[in-house]
């Protein structure tokens, strides 16, 4: 799991479930829809939540499982 958390101005835009930019130049952030696009990639999941000033950003990636794992089972 890859979890990033930091401190913001408490404003969430969002267009319907999927939250929103509010930069227009060049070179804000990752981009949350990248980041979405690569878990679903490798079966993972992301997850998204903002507190008071609090925004955290989760992303589970499954184990996979190696030969040696699926032999003993």
């Amino acid at each position: 799991m890859v979890r990033v958390e930091n401190t913001f101005d408490g404003v969430v835009l969002r267009d319907g479930d999927r939250i929103v930019t509010r930069q227009r130049e060049r070179g804000h952030g990752y981009g949350l829809r990248n980041i979405e696009t690569a878990a679903l990639a490798y079966n993972g999941t992301v997850s998204v939540s903002a507190d008071d000033r609090w925004f955290s950003l989760r992303v589970l990636f499954p184990q996979q499982e190696t030969e040696t794992a699926s032999a003993s089972a």
